[in-house]
C-alpha cells in the first residue's frame, strides 16, 4: 500500500515538474516572438487609375486611414497593365489588356512587432490578404497584402 502512494506520488511530481518545463518554454517562445522586427510588405492595387500610380512616391510613408498609425515608407512602386479573361469569336477565352488600368504593386519596409497572432505595426494588425486603407502625402487607396517578409539587419 506504501508503495503504491509512493509511486503515485513520484508520477505526479514527475508530472508536475514536466507541466512547469513546458509552461517555461511557452514563456520563453512568447517572450521571443514579440519582439520589433523590421519588415517588408508588398501591397497591390488591382484595376487602379494610372493617375493613382503617380501619387505613390517612393520614400513617402504610408499610414493606416482609420487610425493614423504608421505602416511604413514606400520602397518601391511598379505597373503593369491590367488584365481580364475575354471570350473570342468561337468560345475561347484570352487574356486582353484593360485600357486606363494598372494593376499597382507596392513595396513597403516598415517595422512591426511580431507576435502569435500576426504582425502589428502601431497596433494594427496585419496578415496577408486584408484589404487595407490607406494613405500616403498625395493619395488614399485600398491595398492587399500579398506578401510579408521579415529583413535582416
Amino acid at each position: 500500500m506504501k508503495r503504491g502512494i509512493l509511486a503515485g506520488l513520484a508520477v505526479g511530481l514527475l508530472l508536475a515538474g514536466a507541466l512547469l518545463q513546458g509552461c517555461a518554454r511557452l514563456g520563453a517562445t512568447s517572450a521571443r516572438s514579440s519582439r520589433q522586427r523590421d519588415i517588408r510588405l508588398q501591397l497591390k492595387i488591382a484595376e487602379a487609375d494610372p493617375l493613382l500610380a503617380n501619387g505613390l512616391r517612393t520614400g513617402d510613408a504610408v499610414r493606416f486611414k482609420e487610425t493614423g498609425g504608421t505602416l511604413g515608407t514606400i520602397s518601391s512602386v511598379t505597373t503593369t497593365p491590367s488584365v481580364k479573361s475575354v471570350p473570342t469569336a468561337d468560345g475561347r477565352l484570352v487574356e486582353a489588356e484593360v485600357p486606363n488600368q494598372l494593376d499597382i504593386v507596392i513595396m513597403v519596409a516598415g517595422s512591426a512587432v511580431s507576435r502569435d497572432d500576426g504582425y502589428r505595426f502601431d497596433g494594427q494588425a496585419v496578415r496577408v490578404n486584408d484589404e487595407l486603407k490607406l494613405v500616403t502625402p498625395l493619395t488614399y487607396c485600398k491595398a492587399v497584402v500579398i506578401s510579408i517578409e521579415e529583413t535582416r539587419n
